[in-house]
This record gives structure tokens, sequence and C-alpha cells, in this order.
């Protein structure tokens, strides 16, 4: 699992042919910060280091010292929080994945785009739609080479190759945006999608993903903090559309230039605009 085109964390999961026992990986690799969990519902290994045994809780920041995920023992199972994405529950009869609102219907993998509605949630790894359930999943698998059958991988992957030369694909915008936005006394429009650009360490930050908010003569009644993933430049790199818009704190169009790095960045949503 992880967040549509270049995304700055990665969770995968498996279930030990042996003993059954599910075992999950996160993994945070952007600009400012790298960190792999491995974890079991007994076990823990942070950075390639095994979790102390009489430790309850190991933060990982990043480069500037801020928290970007944290991994929790308890009693019967081991929980990984991606500050500001996700959180990853081991238990020895199932794993739960719980992501917060900034990262719903971005998200893509085996559980889905937690969108609320079931209708994209077979999209696979290069935004094709699947009705075969067994070719949706064999187009996430991996192959770690760990207990896997390497003919039977081969030959489900040619499958998922010649499917995804034809295949139908996601609409490029389904990300939910209340439309409704609109004065109800005015008819006024009062929303505008943007792309809100951000200044970070000695960089900027552009998000990948479109969000709503009210425009200049509108007031929101409702506004909702999030985490958007986003292309980063250096100083010397950024583009001169980026930096210009983070005197306002957004972009109207994404980006064309190419992020030689990827992070998340604070935003918000807005919803239930009206007039001033």
């Amino acid at each position: 699992m992880n967040i549509k085109d270049k995304s700055s964390f990665l969770v995968r999961i498996r279930q030990n042919d042996k003993d059954s026992e599910f075992q999950a990986e996160v993994q945070v690799n952007n600009w400012n910060a790298r960190a792999d969990v491995q974890f079991t519902s007994h076990d823990a290994i942070v950075n390639g280091k095994p979790m102390p045994s009489n430790a309850t809780k190991i933060v990982v920041k990043d480069s500037y010292g801020r928290e970007i995920l944290e991994v929790s023992r308890f009693s019967d199972h081991f929980e990984c929080i991606l500050i500001g994405n996700l959180t990853v529950k081991v238990t020895r009869e199932y794993v739960e994945v719980t992501p917060q609102d900034g990262v719903r219907n971005v998200l893509r993998g085996l559980c889905g785009d937690f969108d609320g509605t079931p209708k994209y949630d077979l999209t696979g790894p290069r935004d094709c739609l699947y009705t075969d359930g067994d070719l949706f999943l064999w187009s996430w698998a991996y192959n770690d080479g760990q207990g896997c059958d390497s003919n039977d991988f081969k030959k489900h992957h040619n499958d998922v190759n010649d499917f995804q030369k034809t295949c139908p694909h996601r609409p490029n915008n389904t990300q939910y945006f209340d439309l409704n936005s609109v004065d109800e006394k005015s008819g006024y429009v009062c929303y505008q999608i943007v792309y809100p650009v951000k200044r970070v360490g000695p960089g900027w930050c552009a998000s990948k993903i479109p969000v709503q908010v009210c425009t200049n003569e509108c007031v929101s009644r409702e506004r909702h903090f999030t985490l958007e993933s986003a292309g980063c430049w250096p100083d010397r790199l950024v583009p001169k559309d980026v930096k210009d818009a983070e005197r306002v704190g957004y972009l109207t169009h994404p980006t064309k230039e190419h992020a030689p790095f990827f992070s998340t960045i604070a935003s918000y949503r807005d919803s239930k605009c009206v007039k001033k």
C-alpha cells in the first residue's frame, strides 16, 4: 500500500506459510527521512535494530527533528503509526490498517483507496481497474524470495502485464471534492481547486494532490487539516512557479517540473463554504 504517484511511504504485508503468522513492513523514503520497520505481533525491528524488550515505544524523527513515525508495543500486538498518514496494527489473527483523512482516496493497494465506496477499490499499481479479484491480488504481489514460488509468480505476473496493455483505467480525477460548496442564497461558487505549496527546510514542496479550499470571497464552515504527498526541490533547483506560489500558499495547476525528492506537507481542505 502506498500513495498514488511516487509515494514517500510504503506498507507491505505477508503471512508466513509455516505458522500463518502475519508480518508487516513500513518504509519511509523521502528527501529528509529514511525509516524501515518490520514487525509481527510479538517483535519489531526498527532501522535494522531489534526493539529492546523493555521498551514500549520507539520514535523515529527526520533530519529536522520532527517525528515521522512511532512503534508501540502492547501486551498482544505491535502498532506502527506513520504520523499524518496511517496506523498499521499487527496481531496474531489479523492486520489492521487505519488511514487518516488526508490520505483517503489517494491510497492504492490491496486494502483499496478508503474513499468510502468500493467503486475504485480494485485499482492496480498502474491505475488499471480490475474485475478479476485474483488478477488484482497478483498485480500487487511482491516476490522477495522468501517462500514464494518463482515460477508461479512469473506466470501470474505475465498475465498481469498482458492485462495492463489494454486495461480500463481509473479516471484521472476521482479525488472527492464537495462540489456543493455554492452559497445557497446568491448561487455564488465558493470553492477553488488548488495545489498547496510550502517551504520545507532548505527548499520548497508542492502538493501532487489537488485540494478544495474556499475562495477569498467566502468562508469555510468546516475545515479538515491534512498532510499531502508533495514533490520537493532544494533552493537552487526550485521551479519559478513553485517559488512564486509560496507567497500565496498554492498553485492553481500542477507543476510540470520533475521533483527530485518527495515528502508530505501540512495543508487543509474546506467544505461548506459560504459567501462572506
